[in-house]
This record gives structure tokens, sequence and C-alpha cells, in this order.
């Protein structure tokens, strides 16, 4: 055996078939690591067989996501072989899932409306407690939209109406610059 993680059992035999059983110790680290065991006949090697031992990973199917303004809930799965705990994400954000322990799992990303005209964004961090074992999702919301067809509106000495649409992702209300203005609805859901 070439190195310590790697146990033999039993370590000699007889001739003809015997049962060999190779254990191996578990593997903290995010390294993959290899050891050896030969088998000898008489000092000289005759088998030798590698033996791979994975290391410990952390990682999801997915590293950014862009929400809409009024908020909604994207699926995030998290593969691992280890325990793990979501250590940060943005206040405007709830997640499903905060801990796993190894193993995959299935996360419910959900984004709270965003009612600024700012878009904002923030990252959502998964991390193996102890070691240096993380994982980052990108997260990015849309700010709110309000659009109108129209930037300007003329109208002769008349009294007079027009309609213009209004598309918006949040309830809306009107406000009018003078009382010889008014706006029907001059609200919106």
């Amino acid at each position: 055996v070439s190195d310590s993680w790697v146990s033999v059992n039993p370590n000699k035999g007889s001739a003809g078939k015997n049962t060999v059983e190779i254990s191996v110790l578990p593997n903290e680290t995010i390294r993959e690591r290899t050891a050896y065991v030969s088998f000898l006949t008489n000092g000289n090697q005759k088998a030798q067989i590698e033996i791979v031992q994975e290391g410990l990973y952390l990682q999801t199917d997915i590293t950014f996501l862009n929400f809409r303004s009024k908020g909604e809930t994207k699926i995030v799965n998290v593969y691992s072989n280890t325990d793990w705990k979501i250590t940060s994400f943005p206040e405007w954000m709830t997640v499903s899932v905060s801990k796993g322990s190894g193993g995959n799992a299935e996360l419910e990303v959900t984004a709270e409306g965003n009612q600024s005209l700012t878009p904002r964004d923030g990252t959502i961090v998964i991390q193996k407690t102890g070691l240096d074992l993380k994982t980052f999702i990108s997260v990015e919301q849309d700010a709110m939209t309000l659009n109108v067809d129209a930037q300007k509106l003329s109208f002769s000495h008349k009294a007079e109406e027009t309609n213009i649409d209004l598309t918006a992702d949040f309830p809306w209300y009107s406000s009018v610059s003078d009382t010889w203005i008014t706006t029907n609805p001059t609200q919106g859901t």
C-alpha cells in the first residue's frame, strides 16, 4: 500500500483464490487523491491496483439567475457529497432550504417584487463549514417598468380627450400638474 489512507485485509494470503478487502479512509479535502496497492510474490511485484478517491465537491447547476421585477421563483439544483449551508443571500430573496447533508438538493429561490426604478443584484453563497469549499450564484432583478406610448400630447382650445397606452409591472396611480387636466382611470392594478 502506497498511502496510509488505504488499507488491505488480509495483507497476505495463500495460493489459490482469495478475497481481499480494500478500504479507504474519508477524504476530507477538495482534491482527488491516488494511491496504489501492490501484490507481490517472493518480493517481486506481480500486480498493482490504482486506487482513486474523489475529494469533497459542492456545485450548482446554475451560476447566474435573473428575475423579473414582479418577483418570481426559480429552481437551483445543488450537487454535493458533503454537508453545506447557505451562508448569505440578498435580503430581498428567500431560499426554501438553508442547508444539506450531502447528495443532491433542490432549492427554490424566490425574489420578492422590485418596486424600484433601479435594478438590483447580489450573491447567494453556499459553503461547507470549516473548509474553503464554496459556490456562488450571482442574482439580478430587473427594475420596475412603467411605459406610456406618448411623451407629449397637444390639444386644441376646446375640451377634448385622447387615449394613451400604459404598461406597468406594478399598480400605478396618476397625478396631474394642474386642475384643467384629468386622467381616467386615476390608478391601475
